[in-house]
């Protein structure tokens, strides 16, 4: 229980004295000598609330929930609010020190409080003036009514509150990328559905006043991210081709004319999936695109008459998802917000002004985002955070959740005319397959089962599952039933994970660090913090260091920590992703980012090139085993190369269904899989209600 020596005075009523300060609870004035002032409201109450817990260690917990309730706020906020009551304090009394840091902790006052005695003059002046604030009160109070239908205007409004959920769709198959157009009467979506050939996405657009449903576009391909032109008279998309060959394309097409077929302007790169956006300028689309899958995503401009392409952005080149990677305009084509990947769980929201197309400002948001939607007066920005839709203000302040779906969804948008966010829900059963001398399932549930790793000396495994709720640590033992293994605050669904070698560790990350957990106990471990920039660890074969891919050195190479004393250092000088250690030579064997092929380190720190038909796509699917190397090659099967004999064979073709996920058992007898096992999604308005 939390106590302080003002804790029988929960009213705070009479002043005291703080150190050199003298405060006033009620004038709400603090002063030295005969130097007085007065603060903001914010920054007194933080004043007081430290004073009520004089000598304690403050958390930033502890602040969120008495000072500011319980609203999410940023970090950023809470420590200005700090600086501001530090240089407050400082003004009146520099000789002091009142408030100290707590590494990781938080806060805490230094000096004493005195409480002063009823008949102290400060307390009389302050009785007197309780009596005449009273008076004032009441004419501030008239003084406010005739101002306030004036300020009003003039005042940064919060936004409308959701309200109303109501479905769209209700089609067999998967909807996305839905949107509304400027005059908020028709709606615009992507659906994926089972043809004679496979699956296929095609462009629908439905009435919304007739409930009429006409099909856009009709082909074998997939045609996604469809955006509107602010006029609402014609709409830009994606085509991904995958026969005769793969190909990317970007196409317009008019809606004025019925039937009109679709322009095809620019071929997009298979890299990555490329999102659009309508500048106001006439003719001018703009996107994001990137050429390969390490390559960073960058924004193009295209002319939409002459085809002239330019490029409008240089980002750095510093990891997966690296650059530029979304691009939305508000509601006019006048702004356009840009999304540049700064980690897995952290964003930077960028402005830019369409005309000349410059950044007019930005901020970081600790965030794991897809897509973000203006709101209709440019004041907020909406996004997803796991299965909540949040919105933070324009100047990055203000993070909050304001709505729980309480079911994973994609994509968002905003439309002005209905008032409304868009978006589409997405249900997905993942299974886990066991492969030996047939295909069948093992794991299996209504909910995603997927990314399954066998113990190294054992049959039993590690998943992760969203059946509670959260995404979190499940084991399959070999002759048990399943059971969740963590429960922790966070969410992994983005998140790798290894066993250590003893199997009693899981090594995983989230938001760029990297954790141990204690799997008997339950213990959690930091092991690299955000700062060291680890990406897929992996654990040494004693269990005494990590081994991990970085960029902190400008470029991905690899690097070891000795777990003990926490020393790095750098292993490769030309190049390193992700990393583990052969049980059989104790050599350590790497991938690089910006090449296909693995690679061995020698004693010497020299590199030997093993497989040159390594696909970048193993970054984080590969093992060693009993001296082999195990690997896929995308969309045709898992093979195991023999270091020792360099021979290679096949051990398991993907199936349809069979995501690239996948693990084998100790001694190579058997291999699990993830299998996508069904996918549904309808389009959903959550409206709000006008303050």
């Amino acid at each position: 229980m939390r106590t302080s020596i003002l804790a029988d005075q929960p009213t705070m009523t009479s002043a005291f004295r703080l150190g050199q300060l003298l405060i006033d609870p009620v004038t709400r004035n603090v002063s030295v000598a005969q130097l007085q002032q007065s603060c903001e409201p914010k920054v007194f109450d933080l004043l007081l609330y430290f004073c009520r817990h004089q000598g304690e260690i403050v958390s930033r917990d502890m602040l969120l929930s008495d000072i500011w309730q319980g609203r999410v706020v940023s970090d950023n906020a809470i420590n200005r609010k700090i600086y501001q009551l530090r240089k407050f304090i400082n003004e009146l009394d520099p000789t002091l020190d009142y408030i100290e840091t707590i590494p990781k902790f938080g806060y805490r006052l230094t000096q004493t409080i005195e409480p002063l005695p009823p008949n102290h003059p400060d307390n009389k002046a302050a009785a007197q003036q309780t009596a005449k604030s009273h008076i004032q009160r009441w004419l501030l109070l008239l003084c406010i009514l005739l101002i306030f239908g004036w300020i009003l205007w003039a005042m940064p409004q919060e936004p409308d509150s959701p309200s109303d959920l109501v479905q769209l769709t209700t089609l067999p198959g998967v909807e996305s990328d839905a949107s509304l157009s400027p005059d908020g009467t028709k709606l615009l979506f992507s659906h994926t559905r089972q043809n004679r050939l496979g699956q296929s996405t095609a462009l629908l657009l439905k009435d919304l006043k007739t409930d009429t449903l006409t099909e856009l576009t009709q082909s074998n391909a997939h045609d996604i991210r469809a955006v509107w032109h602010p006029d609402g008279k014609k709409i830009a998309f994606v085509r991904l081709e995958v026969s005769p060959k793969k190909q990317c394309h970007i196409y317009l097409l008019s809606l004025e004319k019925p039937g009109t077929k679709a322009q095809q302007l620019v071929a997009c790169a298979l890299g990555g999936l490329p999102t659009l956006s309508f500048s106001d300028i006439p003719n001018q689309l703009l996107f994001a695109d990137r050429s390969a899958k390490n390559t960073p995503y960058i924004i193009y401009s295209l002319d939409t008459e002459n085809r002239v392409k330019q490029q409008l952005t240089q980002p750095q080149l510093s990891g997966n998802l690296s650059g530029d990677y979304f691009i939305k305009g508000n509601q006019d084509g006048s702004k356009q917000v840009v999304l540049r990947y700064l980690g897995s769980d952290r964003v930077e929201v960028s402005v830019y002004q369409s005309s000349p197309f410059e950044r007019m400002n930005g901020f970081e948001l600790k965030a794991h985002i897809n897509d973000i939607a203006w709101s209709d007066d440019g004041q907020w920005f909406y996004y997803q955070s796991e299965q909540h839709i949040s919105r933070v203000a324009a100047d990055g302040l203000q993070p909050q959740k304001i709505f729980h779906l309480g079911r994973a969804f994609r994509g968002l948008s905003y439309s002005a005319k209905q008032n409304a966010l868009l978006l589409t829900t997405f249900a997905s059963d993942t299974d886990i397959w066991q492969y030996g001398n047939s295909h069948s399932s093992f794991i299996g549930s209504t909910k995603k089962d997927f990314r399954p790793r066998f113990a190294n000396n054992s049959e039993n495994i590690a998943f992760l599952s969203d059946r509670g709720g959260s995404t979190q640590f499940w084991l399959k033992a070999k002759h048990g039933g399943v059971k969740r293994i963590s429960d922790f605050p966070f969410n992994l669904s983005h998140s790798w994970f290894a066993w250590s070698a003893d199997d009693q560790h899981l090594l995983f990350d989230h938001q760029d660090q990297v954790y141990s957990y204690h799997i008997n106990s339950g213990t959690l471990t930091l092991q690299l913090s955000s700062t060291e920039k680890p990406y897929f660890a992996a654990w040494s074969n004693d269990g005494q260091s990590l081994f991990y891919g970085s960029t902190k050195s400008g470029q991905w190479q690899i690097w070891q920590l000795n777990i003990s004393d926490k020393t790095t250092r750098q292993l490769t000088f030309n190049g390193g992703y992700s990393v583990q250690q052969n049980s059989a030579d104790g050599k350590l064997y790497f991938s690089k980012y910006h090449h296909d092929g693995l690679w061995r380190l020698n004693d010497d720190g020299s590199e030997t090139q093993i497989l040159d038909d390594f696909s970048l796509l193993n970054w984080l699917n590969w093992q060693i085993k009993d001296n082999g190397v195990i690997y896929a090659k995308p969309g045709e099967a898992i093979y195991r190369f023999d270091l020792a004999t360099q021979h290679r064979h096949k051990l398991m073709g993907f199936t349809a269904g069979a995501i690239h996920d996948y693990s084998v058992s100790p001694q190579t007898q058997e291999i699990v899989y993830s299998k996508q096992m069904s996918q549904s999604g309808d389009v959903l308005m959550l409206k709000f209600i006008s303050k």
